[in-house]
């Protein structure tokens, strides 16, 4: 970034620093929604999604009756619609609260449910008020990735969350041990010159 660029948001009337216009955009949109809850609540850094209108732009795509008879649940000729989506960016309660509470708060949205544990999200909502694009375009505005849920996809983004988590373990591991090659030879030195003080 420039060293003279400068961008930032007020969260609970106090002004927090951001990287770039891409968080500071994302944070807006969380204060706006009145959720700054979140950041008192987080315990974990979101991995972040890119706001490239371009790409948003794609996600037109999902209204088409024809792709989406391939992922609405029982899709019938009522206005009510409802999806299965998988959220990318979920690492903790607080990222699960956020998306479920901005979901809710869209329009036409009738009911939310977020699954930590496999991160995915049951949304139904009236096809009169919002569009399955609108709702993407939800979960985007707040640094999170959202797209139908699709087995093949599932298992390709487990397999990655697979390999990072082994990696922070390969890396914690090793940082264990050296923290043990110091420790020990300095308790090793500290009991060989340690007498016990004797009785008057």
């Amino acid at each position: 970034m420039p060293a003279a660029a400068r961008y930032g948001v007020r969260v609970d009337g106090a002004e927090r620093a951001m990287c770039c216009r891409g968080c500071q955009a994302v944070a807006q949109a969380i204060v706006d929604a009145g959720m700054s809850a979140y950041y008192a609540q987080r315990t974990a850094m979101p991995e972040g999604a890119a706001l490239v209108p371009p790409a948003l732009d794609a996600l037109a795509v999902y209204d088409n009756p024809a792709l989406q008879a391939n992922f609405l649940e029982a899709p019938s000729d009522d206005e009510v619609r409802e999806v299965h989506l998988m959220l990318e960016g979920i690492t903790c309660a607080a990222c699960l609260w956020l998306n479920e509470r901005h979901l809710a708060a869209q329009p036409g949205v009738l009911a939310v449910e977020v699954n930590f544990s496999t991160q995915r999200a049951r949304i139904r909502w009236d096809s009169r008020l919002t569009r399955l694009s609108k709702l993407l375009l939800a979960v985007a505005e707040i640094g999170y990735r959202a797209h139908p849920f699709d087995a093949r996809e599932r298992d390709a983004l487990m397999q990655r969350e697979r390999r990072v988590a082994l990696w922070r373990w390969l890396v914690a591991g090793l940082s264990s041990m050296q923290v043990m090659m110091y420790a020990v030879p300095c308790i090793w030195r500290a009991t060989a010159t340690w007498r016990p003080t004797p009785r008057r």
